[in-house]
């Protein structure tokens, strides 16, 4: 990093310089210099000359994206048993927008906004819990008792709080929700509607088939934890936690569900998780060409030391899968700023267009023997991993 001349006043606030810029939403790829004044980017050129900024670093080798998207992590740290610190994560690893999936519901959306959002440096984009309880405990499931559900709640939290909020969660699984899955999921669907925002749905493990809960997504709906290991999953009724699953459904295909949904525009998210990426399901997923829409992580205290630990390892995990980096890039910026979208706080996010927040991840790509290990135990090795080298936040690192 240099500094201009404190006698030559400067242009910009912040020049990078030389990177390999990687800009889905524009189509922009290749070698570029980015100014940044004043919070925003105002420059994108071939070459710009230098001495104009106050402050340059240099990207030689190192790929300039926007600022990365994380659309599933857990940061209310402190009173839920899963939440971690969302700062000293995101300025590590490239995260300017960090997306928490139903942390906190009507009983404690509050203090998630106080002691949590509204003190963070990284933007916090949070998904209301539809049980108002949110996710306090894990040891229980929340909504195996349905008077958790208050629709009436729900509305009221997303009225005063609409300035934050951009979406309702719910958990379906055998743990979770268990015989009132389908009330409790007929509920959430309810809520979505009745606050006219997206419905993400976490769906592991759940007592009734995939098919039955993406026949009643709509349009910027999310099924998240699309890949992961469990009975009623992407490739059918069994998953490979049975080790006799390729015996039933022979190729094991993508549900027809699935590809009719995704054809609406419901988005499909990872959500790597601690329990919710199967490497089996991923791989015949892709080979199908069905790939995630976004790449969320599920991160939270129970996984950040592995095997989640954060977005460029989950980012490397889909190129050890054959994804090209540039469509690995496009789940975490374009793709998932499509996805919020609908909502004012995620305004100019995901793109480094002139005019856009200046959010930038400079990353690389470091070149070893890596182990990655999925949510079932299973290892495999790559021979590259991304990592971040600077995080800027609104123009700031």
């Amino acid at each position: 990093m240099t500094n201009n001349s404190a006698d030559t006043p400067a242009r910009y606030d912040l020049l990078l310089r030389g990177g390999r810029v990687i800009d889905p939403a524009q189509g922009r790829e290749g070698m570029y210099d980015i100014a940044i004044t004043g919070g925003r980017v105002v420059a994108v050129e071939r070459k710009i000359p230098r001495g104009q900024a106050a402050r340059e670093i240099a990207c030689a080798g190192q790929i300039v994206t926007p600022g990365l998207i994380d659309m599933h992590a857990h940061g209310y740290w402190g009173a839920t048993m899963i939440g971690i610190q969302p700062d000293p994560l995101c300025r590590r690893t490239g995260v300017t927008t960090f997306v928490d999936t139903g942390s906190a519901g009507a009983d404690n959306f509050t203090g998630f906004r106080h002691f949590i959002i509204e003190r963070s440096r990284v933007r916090i984009v949070p998904l209301l819990h539809v049980c108002s309880i949110g996710l306090i405990n894990q040891g229980v499931g929340e909504l195996l008792d349905n008077r958790y559900v208050d629709l009436h709640r729900v509305v009221q939290t997303v009225t005063e709080h609409r300035d934050l909020i951009a979406g309702v969660k719910i958990r379906l699984g055998d743990w979770v929700s268990g015989a009132n899955t389908q009330a409790g999921f007929a509920a959430a669907c309810e809520a979505r509607d009745a606050v006219g925002l997206p419905l993400m749905v976490h769906a592991v493990g759940q007592p009734v088939p995939l098919g039955y809960v993406l026949d009643r997504l709509k349009p910027g709906d999310i099924l998240t934890h699309c890949f992961n290991g469990r009975a009623n999953g992407l490739l059918g009724p069994i998953g490979p936690e049975r080790p006799d699953w390729l015996e039933h459904g022979g190729e094991k295909k993508v549900i027809p569900e699935a590809w009719a949904a995704r054809e609406r525009g419901v988005r499909f998210d990872v959500g790597h998780g601690l329990g919710s990426f199967s490497w089996e399901v991923a791989q015949r997923a892709v080979e199908q060409g069905f790939l995630p829409d976004t790449l969320g992580t599920d991160v939270y205290s129970m996984n950040i030391n592995g095997p989640v630990y954060d977005l460029p390892t989950t980012m490397t995990k889909f190129l050890a899968l054959g994804v090209p980096l540039p469509e690995v890039i496009r789940r975490v910026t374009a793709n998932a700023a499509a996805a919020l979208a609908h909502h004012p706080r995620t305004a100019g996010i995901g793109t480094l267009t002139p005019g856009a927040s200046a959010d930038v991840a400079v990353l690389e790509i470091e070149e070893g023997d890596f182990p990655l290990t999925d949510s079932q135990r299973q290892t495999r090795r790559h021979d590259r991993r991304l990592v971040a080298r600077h995080t800027i936040q609104g123009g700031e690192l």
